[in-house]
C-alpha cells in the first residue's frame, strides 16, 4: 500500500479513535503515579482512604472528560452512555471516600453530570 492508497482517516483503519487511546495512556500514567506516591508515602490519606479511591476518582474523571470531548468535538465516535455512567460512578466513589461527601449529595450531582453529558451528546450529534 502506498501513501496515496492509505486511508485518510486513521480511526477507520485501526477501529478506535484517538480519544480512546489518549485516555488509556493517561489512565496508565495516573495509576502509576498514584501507586508510586502511595509506595513513597506521599499520597494524601484522608479518612483512611488508600490508593484505590484515588485511582477510582482519577479514572472516573478521565472517562467523563473523554466523553465530554467526544460529545463536543468530532473524534470519530459518539459518546458512550455506559462510559458516562461508569465514569460518574467511579468518580463519585472516589470523591465520596476521599472528601467525605454524603451520597445524598453525590447521587443528585452524578445525575446532573450525566444529564449534561447526554445533552452535549445530543446537541452536537453528527
Amino acid at each position: 500500500m502506498t501513501l496515496s492508497e492509505a486511508p485518510s482517516d486513521l480511526t477507520a483503519a485501526r477501529g478506535q479513535d484517538i480519544t480512546n487511546r489518549v485516555i488509556v495512556a493517561c489512565a496508565f500514567i495516573l495509576i502509576g503515579l498514584v501507586l508510586l506516591a502511595d509506595s513513597l508515602r506521599i499520597l494524601p490519606s484522608a479518612r483512611g482512604t488508600g490508593s484505590g479511591e484515588w485511582i477510582a476518582l482519577g479514572i472516573g474523571m478521565l472517562l467523563l472528560v473523554g466523553e465530554a470531548l467526544r460529545a463536543v468535538f468530532a473524534s470519530g465516535s459518539r459518546p458512550s452512555t455506559g462510559r458516562m455512567i461508569l465514569g460518574t460512578a467511579a468518580a463519585g466513589y472516589g470523591a465520596g471516600a476521599i472528601f467525605d461527601i454524603s451520597t445524598s449529595v453525590l447521587l443528585p450531582s452524578g445525575l446532573i453530570v450525566l444529564g449534561v453529558l447526554l445533552l452535549l451528546r445530543n446537541l452536537f450529534a453528527r
